[in-house]
């Protein structure tokens, strides 16, 4: 391989790792593959400010287990399936961030899913009323949803 083609490589590496951050290079050299440049910018807003969530999340009256996919409301158990409980673990690492449908989407399924947005629209209504998280997930109106906590 040609000295100066390494040199850029490594330059243009360590550029973007400086913007989208060293875990998020991967990410976003897979969505360059399959999108082209155009979602670069975009692939800049979504990647920041991405939170680590806990295994166990304890808010409130809410007990939220991650890893097993079970949820307690004052200590009983909520019916409440594992997809809505992924969507809540997407909605918290983005905690005060809307999130469109699409979004959600992508980041529960990934992005060759095939899901009517209004679906989601559906996990969230079980969210709100399963975990009585009304009062945390907005509805943001022709964007998507936002989790805050109280």
């Amino acid at each position: 391989m040609n000295k100066n083609l390494i040199n850029k490589e490594s330059y243009i590496e360590s550029r973007l790792e400086d913007i989208y951050g060293r875990e998020n290079i991967e990410v976003l050299f897979l969505a360059f593959l399959k999108y082209g440049i155009r979602v670069i910018d975009n692939l800049k807003i979504d990647l920041s400010g991405k939170n680590n969530v806990d295994e166990i999340l304890t808010f409130n009256n809410v007990v939220v287990d991650f890893v097993n996919y079970k949820a307690t409301v004052k200590g009983e158990k909520a019916k409440i399936g594992a997809v809505p409980i992924r969507i809540s673990k997407v909605l918290l690492q983005y905690e005060g961030k809307a999130l469109s449908r699409s979004q959600i989407i992508d980041r529960v399924w990934g992005k060759d899913a095939v899901l009517c947005d209004r679906a989601i629209d559906v996990y969230i209504s079980a969210l709100k009323g399963n975990l009585n998280l009304k009062l945390n997930i907005k509805t943001i109106r022709g964007v998507g949803y936002k989790f805050n906590y109280l």
